[in-house]
């Protein structure tokens, strides 16, 4: 487990894009630059949450692209759960 201001800023993204806040963006594209790229589950879930934000903003380009990388990484770790979420929460193919 890894507890720093950049989990921390991811998980503040999370929550602000599960909130709808147009800020989510913003936070999470801050985080993604910064993140250690060992961390594959970690930015799997940072993606996911990116491209739903950015849907909710009306950036289908912007939300694929992230939607795109996010289903590349779950099928790598295997990650259902992420899966489950990406086709939740952007709903693209």
């Amino acid at each position: 487990m890894a507890l720093d201001e950049v989990h921390l800023a991811r998980w503040r993204g999370h929550a602000l894009a599960r909130l709808g806040d147009p800020d989510a963006t913003e936070v999470l594209v801050a985080a993604l630059d910064r993140l250690d790229p060992t961390f594959i589950r970690a930015e799997t879930s940072l993606r996911v949450d990116l491209a739903s934000a950015l849907r909710r903003q009306n950036d289908a380009d912007g939300a694929e692209v992230h939607a795109h990388r996010a289903r590349s990484l779950a099928g790598e770790i295997g990650s259902v759960r992420q899966q489950k979420r990406l086709s939740r929460e952007v709903s693209t193919g």
